[in-house]
């Protein structure tokens, strides 16, 4: 079974493990809520992300799914702030 968003929706699942600005591991448990997703599926009408995309959220937005034994978020492609670029992604 898949989630497939519509519209200009986007599924999302929290980055497991952060750090901070010196580069520390923060554990998940310590943190409010994670701000950075990993893109899972869009919706048709998004342009600004693709899967497999790292973005920024903002803290209130989405809603917050189980499913499957998984946690994931569907949220509106406007409450993404920022796409996070690097040598990983």
């Amino acid at each position: 079974m898949k989630i497939l968003p519509l519209f200009d929706r986007v599924l999302l699942k929290q980055v497991e493990e952060t750090t901070n600005q010196n580069g520390l591991y923060v554990p998940k448990q310590s943190s409010d809520k994670s701000l950075v997703m990993t893109v899972i599926e869009t919706g048709n009408k998004c342009i600004s992300v693709t899967t497999g995309d790292r973005v920024i959220i903002h803290k209130y937005a989405g809603t917050e799914i189980n499913f499957e034994s998984g946690k994931y978020f569907i949220a509106k492609e406007i409450d993404i702030l920022a796409t996070i670029k690097g040598d990983d992604n």
